[in-house]
């Protein structure tokens, strides 16, 4: 029942969010099945480039739909971090919502990266750095630790040496 329920409510819930024709726009995009899909949510200034059937679909769900990062803080923050930005949507809705913040957007898998460096290229102020975050200086390796190849399940561990593959 919750699937079905789900399902119906889905379109309807972009819809809300985004207006009626926008709103079953950007659905059928995204369910369409493309490889790479561009998508404009309202209140964006720039359209977001998706990569489909990856991470960058119920991520962009859990910001730009059900809005889970519109919390309410007392301050305008005048720089943000972003550890883990993945393809830079957090970031993205950041900047919209505190345009004058200085953001730094840190993400270690290459993929993400090159993603991350296209949702962000209109946007002044924002650094993509491609890094870990660690306890101290060092190599680290990204692994993808639960073998789902979607673009999110990635950790990262410490190696001894620097390799290729390797990030600071």
């Amino acid at each position: 029942m919750g699937n079905i329920t789900d399902a119906f409510l889905r379109p309807i819930k972009f819809v809300y969010r985004f207006g009626l024709f926008s709103g079953l726009n950007t659905f059928i995009k995204i369910n369409i099945g493309k490889n790479e899909i561009t998508v404009q949510p309202k209140g964006i200034k720039y359209p977001l480039l998706l990569r489909n059937k990856t991470s960058d679909l119920p991520t962009f769900e859990q910001i730009f739909i059900s809005e889970e990062y519109n919390i309410k803080i007392p301050i305008v923050p005048q720089n943000i971090i972003d550890c883990g930005a993945n393809i830079g949507l957090a970031t993205v809705y950041l900047k919209n919502r505190y345009p004058l913040s200085k953001i730094i957007a840190v993400e270690p898998d290459e993929s993400n990266f090159i993603m991350l460096k296209k949702n962000t290229k209109q946007y002044n102020n924002i650094e993509c750095l491609q890094n870990g975050v660690w306890n101290k200086p060092a190599n680290l390796q990204v692994v993808d630790t639960l073998g789902l190849g979607e673009n999110w399940s990635f950790m990262t561990n410490e190696i001894h040496d620097k390799t290729e593959n390797s990030i600071k």
